[in-house]
């Protein structure tokens, strides 16, 4: 209960900024994560892997941009799925832009979704404005791409955005 309350709290505080640095966002996702396996026990793991080069205290990114992401691989990509599954969040640099990867071993997106693609997600579609702004706002070319495993063995998101220190 503790832990959802904190979760809670850092939703509602980091909602007023526009960015914030990465080692928050970390730790949101990791409480995310905590609380998420506590109310599934035992229905998988995670590993969040960020590159030691990176300087997550001075890297500024959009809150809540991975959470929807994560979101789906629990809820959907592990619902019907009979073995445990496995979340790895990936975060490191790729020339000026900030690579971020969230990649299920779940049962993969319905053909649905792939065949309707009008059809998008709340989430997929909210991140997709969102990076569109950003890439005005900061002339760049940031970019969200689903990649969907063969032989529906999961799913992965890549979100690139530009690497912003703030200082």
């Amino acid at each position: 209960l503790t832990q959802f309350a904190k979760l809670i709290r850092m939703t509602l505080e980091n909602s007023e900024f526009k960015e914030i640095p990465l080692s928050e966002d970390l730790e949101f996702i990791e409480l995310y994560l905590q609380v998420e396996s506590k109310r599934f026990p035992g229905k998988f793991t995670y590993t969040i892997s960020i590159d030691k080069q990176l300087d997550t205290e001075n890297i500024l990114v959009p809150p809540l941009i991975l959470q929807p992401f994560i979101e789906n691989s629990i809820w959907h990509g592990f619902k019907s799925k009979e073995t445990h599954g496995h979340i790895l969040v990936e975060i490191k640099q790729e020339n000026e832009m900030l690579l971020c990867r969230v990649e299920d071993n779940g049962s993969g997106r319905d053909l649905d979704d792939i065949k309707y693609p009008h059809k998008k997600s709340l989430g997929i579609t909210i991140t997709e404005n969102r990076i569109k702004i950003l890439n005005k706002q900061k002339r760049t070319n940031g970019k969200l791409r689903i990649i969907d495993k063969q032989n529906k063995t999961g799913t992965c998101i890549e979100v690139k955005l530009p690497l912003q220190t703030a200082f």
